[in-house]
This record gives structure tokens, sequence and C-alpha cells, in this order.
């Protein structure tokens, strides 16, 4: 994985798990990016496809 890479990483796990800014995902993911795992606490339901 390239350095570039690591540190994209890096810094979405410090700004969005770790400070909880969830808003700044956009920033990190595409649009139309499907979650399949929820994070702790939210509701699985949410993220099923019907």
């Amino acid at each position: 994985m390239s350095e570039h890479n690591q540190a994209r990483i890096a810094e979405f796990l410090d700004r969005v798990l770790f400070s909880g800014e969830i808003t700044a995902t956009g920033e990190y993911f595409h649009d139309d990016m499907v979650e399949e795992v929820p994070f702790s606490g939210q509701a699985s339901w949410v993220w099923r496809k019907p």
C-alpha cells in the first residue's frame, strides 16, 4: 500500500472514528458506496437491502 493511502486511512480513522466527525465520511467514500457492516450501536436493519 502506498504511503499516500496509508496517510489517508490514518486521517480517516483519526477524524471519523476517533474524533467522531461522522459527516466527514463523504470526503473518503464515493456517493454510491454501500455500507454492509454498520458501526457498533447502529441499527442493522438500516443497512439491509429490501
